[in-house]
């Protein structure tokens, strides 16, 4: 992705799946949801995309999902922890 360009749901969903396995965090297969947003939508003035990931947990368990925020336009990733 070049300056200034907007970055793809597929490229935010490879940032936010690749932070995560580089912190060792337990995802399973299943689908990922993306969602962008815009420069000030969020409490953050940057634009970008939140990605959802499904967590590696035991049936009924919570979270069983983990909201990825990956922001243009240099693919700054915010990773909440988890509990």
């Amino acid at each position: 992705m070049l300056q200034g360009e907007r970055m793809t749901q597929n490229e935010a969903e490879e940032i936010a799946i690749a932070m995560l396995c580089e912190r060792k965090t337990r995802t399973r297969s299943g689908p990922v949801w993306s969602r962008r947003f815009e420069a000030g939508e969020r409490r953050d003035p940057r634009s970008g995309w939140v990605v959802s990931v499904p967590l590696d947990v035991p049936e009924g368990w919570e979270p069983d999902e983990i909201y990825v925020e990956v922001f243009e336009p240099n693919g700054e990733v915010n990773i909440p922890m988890i509990l």
